[in-house]
């Protein structure tokens, strides 16, 4: 009874061995570097085109592209001589609506909506891979009329853009 005990904890140990290894071997490479369909292993990132009057965004905007993309560690992020696709930005609308109202039928917060059109040009044919326009949004509160709150919202609004640009340029050309 002792001897097939000690054969069954030796099956169950080599199952246990075998699968760890599998595991190990399995997930051990993952990464997200270089999973840019294409091949694209760098991109370039120049400041997006500005169509509103508002003061400071391409910058935020191109930033937090840009940022994103080092954070996620999804694609190097070069300069437009060293690139091999070029993500072209122009932001299109940024729009402030009520969003929500007080009983006394004062806007209590607003929603501000920030739209652009972002393409992916492949440099070695010229050719735009990708076309795209994103709308995405931001809430803040009413309460002083500050910009300090404003700001904040259009920073949701930005951060969700860049996920969903992210996103675009990993799913494929």
């Amino acid at each position: 009874m002792g001897q097939a005990m000690r054969i069954k904890i030796s099956e169950v140990g080599m199952i246990l061995l075998f699968g760890l290894t599998a595991l190990i071997w399995g997930c051990g490479p993952y990464t997200f570097s270089g999973a840019v369909p294409g091949g694209v292993q760098n991109v370039a990132v120049p400041l997006f085109d500005n169509n509103t009057a508002e003061y400071g965004i391409r910058e935020q905007l191109t930033d937090a592209v840009i940022n994103r993309f080092l954070r996620d560690n999804i694609v190097k992020v070069v300069d437009v001589g060293h690139a091999q696709a070029i993500l072209r930005g122009t932001i299109l609308t940024v729009i402030d609506q009520p969003y929500t109202f007080q009983a006394t039928e004062t806007v209590q917060e607003y929603r501000i909506i920030l739209t652009v059109r972002v393409a992916m040009e492949d440099i070695q044919t010229g050719e735009t891979s990708w076309s795209q326009e994103f709308s995405e949004w931001g809430t803040y509160p009413f309460s002083s009329g500050g910009s300090a709150e404003r700001d904040a919202g259009l920073a949701q609004a930005i951060g969700k853009l860049t996920e969903d640009i992210s996103n675009r340029v990993v799913s494929g050309w």
